[in-house]
């Protein structure tokens, strides 16, 4: 099982070619980690969220330049659906995706920021991460794991 590494600094000073976050429909604004690069990358998807052309919904993704307030290259924002009673198989099944959608850019270095569920603790996050980013056909992904 490969793991990641879980660090202690926010989403936003994480480097690395990109750092992903999960946002939600039923989280106006947006909460968590996908606030803060919100608010770094100047509100950027908020706006897209008003304007209508975002919502949050399972399978979007928004891929936003670093604007200079980012230790990363890119942000990558990805929808996941509803957040109010999300389980934690379905919560590893966003994480997964997030896994396969920076695999897919052929990326090699990844931050990943997660809220943790309710009652879900530091080692439960860092497990769950690990088992999606073990059932990966390729480990060499470096992966970065930071929880807000």
């Amino acid at each position: 099982m490969t793991a990641p590494d879980l660090v202690e600094i926010p989403i936003d000073r994480i480097q690395g070619e990109v750092v992903a976050v999960l946002y939600f429909e039923d989280e106006r604004p947006p909460r968590g980690p996908a606030a803060l690069l919100d608010w770094r990358l100047n509100g950027v998807l908020t706006e897209l969220l008003v304007q209508g052309r975002a919502a949050g919904h399972v399978g979007e993704q928004i891929l936003v330049p670093n604007n200079g307030k980012l230790g990363a290259d890119w942000a990558l924002f990805l929808g996941g659906g509803r957040w109010e009673g999300r389980g934690k198989k379905s919560y590893r099944t966003l994480v997964e995706q997030a896994l396969d959608t920076c695999r897919g850019l052929n990326l090699s270095r990844v931050g990943i920021g997660l809220t943790p569920l309710e009652g879900m603790g530091e080692g439960s996050a860092e497990k769950m991460v690990s088992q999606a980013l073990g059932r990966r056909t390729v480990t060499d992904l470096e992966c970065q794991l930071c929880l807000g």
